[in-house]
């Protein structure tokens, strides 16, 4: 995937397009405000980290909050993409999954995303090779306790080699159970349970 394809979900995000039921409005403007739920390093050692906002109102009385997903040096300048989400937190909401590649200079791309808590693991089938799992993170149980809502979500940034691609996408539960499987549409996943 091109950084063209990569940034696309950035950019219909700022145009205020949401993938998200209750999408919040978008801008693209200053530093993010907000407190960090999770940070680590890529497979080359970039720093990342995922911030959340506090819900806010916009103008027309829509209640949203936000999460920021950046990349920190060597990473390439302004690697990082938004997600925004109605508040309270939509009760189907399962997961939002979105792939990117050309962050850094190292041969890695990535997914990155928000699950509902219930999701204990995701396990993505490449186009080569044994199937991959890994756990979505809880924020911290202090920001928890702040903020209740933030325990009904979980976060990731999970890098893989960058001659991967992701092709289907398991979500289970902490019993092992499925909640979904979905099929990568263009890099992305997206699951709302009914």
């Amino acid at each position: 995937m091109s950084r063209l394809a990569a940034v696309l979900p950035i950019a219909l995000l700022v145009l205020g397009i949401g993938v998200l039921p209750g999408a919040a409005p978008a801008c693209a403007c200053g530093e993010p405000q907000g407190f960090v739920v999770a940070r680590g390093e890529s497979l080359y050692g970039v720093p990342w980290l995922i911030k959340a906002s506090p819900p806010r109102t916009d103008s027309l009385e829509r209640r949203w909050v936000e999460f920021h997903f950046d990349m920190l040096p060597p990473a390439f300048f302004g690697v990082g993409y938004f997600k925004g989400m109605g508040f309270p937190i939509p009760e189907g909401f399962l997961f939002s999954i979105g792939s990117g590649s050309d962050l850094d200079p190292y041969p890695e791309r990535e997914l990155s995303g928000l699950t509902s808590r219930r999701v204990a693991t995701l396990t993505v089938k490449m186009n080569d090779g044994p199937p991959m799992t890994f756990r979505p993170l809880l924020a911290p149980r202090p920001l928890r306790q702040r903020f209740p809502w933030l325990g009904r979500l979980r976060v990731f940034y999970w890098f893989f080699p960058s001659d991967l691609e992701p092709q289907l996408l398991t979500a289970r539960d902490s019993g092992g159970r499925v909640l979904a499987r979905r099929k990568s549409d263009r890099g992305s996943f997206f699951a709302f349970a009914h």
